[in-house]
Formats: C-alpha cells, sequence, structure tokens
C-alpha cells in the first residue's frame, strides 16, 4: 500500500467508528440506547451461527454485507422506521452518504463495497434476501 492509500484508509475507519456513538431508536436487553455499531455486531454474530441452514449463502459475503450496510448512518445518522414511510428519498439520501464516506478508499475498494451495498438494498440474491430478513429481526 502506498502512504496515500494507508492515509485514506484510516480517514476511512476514522469517520466509520462515528457509528459507535450514532444511536438507534432501539435499545439493548439491559436499557441501554443501541448504537449503529451495536446493530450491526449483532447481525454479524446471528448470521455466523445461522448462515450454515442456508447452502445458498456466500457466508462470508453476507458478513461482508451486513458490516456495509449501514456504514452511511456514520455521516446522516439512523432514521427509525416510522419515519421511513414518508421519506420518499430515504435510499436516494443513504446511498448518498454512503457514497460520500467512501471518498477516501482507493476506486477497487469504493466499488466492492458499493456492490455489496447495492446488492443488499435490492434484495436480489439469497445472501441479500438472508441479510435483509436479519436486519428486520
Amino acid at each position: 500500500m502506498t502512504s496515500e492509500e494507508i492515509s485514506g484508509l484510516l480517514d476511512f475507519l476514522r469517520r466509520c467508528e462515528r457509528l459507535k456513538d450514532t444511536l438507534r431508536s432501539g435499545y439493548t436487553s439491559g436499557g441501554r440506547q443501541e448504537s449503529v455499531s451495536d446493530h450491526t455486531w449483532r447481525l454479524c454474530l446471528m448470521a455466523m451461527l445461522i448462515a450454515e441452514r442456508f447452502p445458498d449463502v456466500d457466508r462470508l459475503r453476507l458478513l461482508q454485507m451486513l458490516i456495509v450496510h449501514d456504514l452511511g448512518e456514520a455521516v446522516g445518522g439512523d432514521i427509525p422506521a416510522p419515519e421511513q414511510a414518508g421519506s420518499i428519498n430515504k435510499s436516494d439520501d443513504e446511498r448518498r452518504d454512503f457514497l460520500s464516506l467512501l471518498g477516501p478508499l482507493p476506486p477497487h475498494q469504493r466499488m466492492h463495497l458499493v456492490t455489496l451495498w447495492d446488492e443488499y438494498e435490492a434484495v436480489s440474491t439469497p445472501t441479500a434476501q438472508l441479510a435483509k430478513a436479519l436486519d428486520k429481526l
């Protein structure tokens, strides 16, 4: 990696760290408001434990998709489900935020992450279908 790529990677990771402090509308079983990173961690754990029951699912891709699916919330925050109903452009806004977050990464990494995000949003594969179903839990 070049020093420019390392710098871009570190910038991206710092931006993503905001997800630790970005709160969701849900709460943990202990009563604390859940962060986006809390949510993502639990989704990945669930996926790891049940993915073997879905032979058509690419396990690595599933985990990558779950890690990526809410990254845009580091920019625009979480929008609770009841507030999403009136938002025509929610997906467009999330995609714009996601793309801006990816800015510091090299093109090949941006493309990989965008491909995962788009597949998740389109729910176009068995992997994306499972990812979306787990997210709804």
